[in-house]
């Protein structure tokens, strides 16, 4: 689903750098939420924004407060840095930043399609191991297909069909919003044409 909405969001809005912009929130918001390091880098973050405020509310000490401030967050994110997963994501969420404040519109419009398709396509390919390995797992823990059949007495091949029927319709509902429909439209003539 987010391969689909990020190829209908980048096709179809005129600035498309909202759309990095965004995607590098939600990519550095993950990394903060949802790694081990989050009980370093949330309230790091959390204190650190609080005082950044704050330090610009009292003229007299806005620069030591926002150093120390600044200190503190550089100190953290060092200290998060170990975790492969907050670097990936950190960088990733960077790049992306940067791409939506200096990259042209083709370059950012050619990264975020690059980018949709390759979630899409992964998406689609888990879904294409389910099949060959439907009781596949993580250690003690079952994969979602392998659960939703315990929970609801329907085969895991069941649940793996309907998921995949459902990315590729996604996929391509995605694809025609994105790119048929715009060339329909410019092919069509303009109604105010057609009166004589």
């Amino acid at each position: 689903m987010c391969g689909a909405i990020l190829l209908v969001l980048t096709n179809r809005l005129r600035d498309v750098r909202w759309v990095a912009y965004g995607l590098a929130v939600l990519i550095g918001g993950c990394v903060i939420l949802f790694t081990r390091a989050a009980s370093v880098l949330l309230p790091a973050l959390a204190i650190g924004g609080m005082a950044w405020i704050i330090g610009g509310a009292i003229v007299r000490y806005r620069l030591p407060i926002r150093l120390i401030t600044a200190a503190m967050v550089a100190l953290s994110l060092a200290a998060a840095w170990a975790e492969v997963a907050v670097r990936i994501g950190l960088i990733a969420a960077g790049l992306l930043a940067l791409l939506g404040m200096f990259g042209r519109r083709a370059l950012t419009v050619f990264v975020l399609n690059f980018l949709a398709l390759v979630i899409g396509l992964n998406a689609i390919a888990d879904i294409w191991l389910l099949f060959g390995s439907p009781n596949a797992s993580v250690g003690s823990y079952p994969n979602d297909a392998a659960v939703m059949a315990t929970s609801t007495g329907l085969p895991t091949v069941f649940w793996v069909g309907l998921w995949a029927m459902l990315v590729i319709g996604m996929m391509g509902v995605a694809f025609y919003v994105a790119f048929i429909q715009p060339m329909r439209r410019k092919r069509e003539p303009h109604p105010d044409s057609l009166r004589t």
